[in-house]
């Protein structure tokens, strides 16, 4: 049987040769990692000014506020699974409707919109059948607090004003209508 040595000797990685480590020898990971980052130093100028907004921890709205917490569940239960700017969009598409005139003029009656008639549900959670309870506190409690950031004229710089959006494992019908204005995460924007 040959013998493994000659190969845990030397390996050749983008045409440079290291000794290879013994075994049980601490790793040296300056070897193995870049000496920069392929990735900007600094966030973009929008990102930056999110960071300034969702960063500060006082002020939220009470739970019993009404529209806080329909906007905090929207967020939840439409993206608590998606990034930050995910969770993000999916409140600037609500509180861009509530400024528009073609639907209601609150966050509550944005996201109940065709609750209960059939295929006119605004947010799937809403007309789904399942129960809407609350499983993840920690996810409930950051969508809260994006809630109460966006409520506090937090900026809507994401989605270019959209006013609908859907996951982008599903097509549907009304999308060829509008112009896309953002691909973030499992969701398509549009305007």
């Amino acid at each position: 049987m040959q013998s493994l040595s000659p190969l845990m000797q030397t390996e050749r990685t983008g045409g440079l040769s290291r000794v290879a480590l013994e075994p049980g020898e601490p790793a040296d990971h300056s070897l193995l990692a870049p000496s920069r980052s392929i990735r900007p130093k600094d966030r973009p100028k929008a990102l930056k000014q999110l960071d300034v907004i969702f960063s500060s921890k006082g002020g939220a709205p009470e739970e019993e506020d009404p529209e806080w917490y329909c906007l905090t569940e929207a967020i939840y239960f439409e993206a608590r699974g998606e990034s930050f700017q995910g969770q993000v969009a999916v409140a600037e598409v609500i509180l861009n409707r509530v400024d528009n005139d073609r639907w209601p003029d609150t966050i509550c009656g944005v996201v109940n919109q065709g609750t209960g008639e059939r295929y006119r549900c605004q947010f799937s959670y809403t007309c789904d059948g399942l129960p809407d309870t609350v499983t993840d506190q920690r996810a409930w409690d950051r969508a809260g607090h994006y809630a109460a950031a966006m409520m506090k004229d937090g900026p809507r710089i994401l989605t270019n004003g959209a006013t609908f959006y859907h996951a982008t494992y599903v097509d549907p019908y009304w999308a060829q209508e509008f112009a896309i204005t953002a691909n973030i995460g499992t969701h398509r924007f549009y305007r």
